[in-house]
């Protein structure tokens, strides 16, 4: 852990406290049910506060489904991408840091792509180069208690519990650019309230990066990319979990398609997501 971490985790500790017990939908302890499994911070890469430009990272939300007790804990389950992290030091080429699309290295290859759209060019020998240099979490900082998996994206009475949290990581962190779900900033409250929070800051609403969103939506609107190189080409050809396989691992060939596109209509609205960022 680092300074940042633990700035963050006292903060979070204080917005926990005040909130506690609701939200009410939220998973409980598996020794105490009458309390909460507490939010994890963001995991802030040690490189992170010199890094230009500073990225923060959202993927939507934790799946707790069979939860076992693991984080009843207050301690680890505030450090709990950073205790995965270092856990699976010299393991997978993508490390585990117990956000799933950031462990099977789907969210990591869009970010590096991109970081080289908006022409860094310092070199990243591995995942872990990237991740030292950026800051991610949960957007939704609560999990749904439920026997099934369920996501809350298109559910803003629910994604409201999060803002707290979310208005904490940017005011700590300060982004330059700030990536999440789109289904998520496209609710008028979440697109206001990020933008209160830090001005200047670019935001980069993308589709949720998943087997399911690959092929039965990004594969149907973008063609495959071809001709990847350097990092980007290393990186992609390292997927593999999760469900970014065969066909699917294939279709992923679009995203990169989708990100340029995504670029391409920012440059002709002359909303430039690298408006002024210097870059390392």
């Amino acid at each position: 852990m680092n300074k940042t971490e633990d700035l963050l985790a006292s903060k979070y500790r204080k917005i926990f406290k005040n909130k506690n017990p609701n939200p009410k939908w939220a998973y409980k302890k598996k020794s105490n049910q009458s309390e909460l499994i507490h939010c994890a911070i963001p995991f802030v890469g040690n490189n992170y506060l010199n890094s230009s430009p500073k990225i923060l990272l959202y993927a939507s939300a934790e799946n707790l489904t069979g939860y076992n007790g693991h984080l009843d804990n207050d301690n680890k389950a505030l450090y709990r991408h950073r205790d995965h992290y270092e856990s699976s030091i010299g393991k997978d080429f993508f490390p585990d840091v117990h956000i799933a699309p950031i462990t099977d290295g789907s969210l990591l290859v869009v970010t590096l792509y991109c970081l080289k759209q908006i022409g860094f060019s310092k070199a990243l020998n591995s995942p872990r180069d990237l991740i030292e240099l950026i800051s991610f979490a949960n957007f939704c900082k609560y999990s749904i208690y439920s026997k099934k998996n369920k996501d809350y994206a298109n559910n803003i009475n629910k994604l409201s519990e999060s803002l707290e949290y979310v208005k904490a990581d940017i005011e700590i962190l300060l982004p330059d650019i700030l990536i999440l779900p789109k289904s998520i900033y496209e609710h008028n409250k979440i697109k206001t309230e990020l933008l209160s929070y830090k001005k200047n800051m670019q935001i980069i609403p993308i589709y949720q990066i998943n087997a399911s969103v690959i092929n039965r939506t990004i594969k149907k609107k973008y063609k495959k990319k071809r001709g990847l190189d350097g990092d980007v080409r290393k990186w992609y050809s390292q997927l593999g979990k999760n469900s970014i396989t065969g066909k699917t691992k294939e279709n992923f060939l679009s995203v990169f398609t989708y990100i340029d596109s995504l670029f391409i209509n920012q440059k002709k609205s002359n909303n430039c997501f690298d408006l002024a960022l210097p870059l390392a």
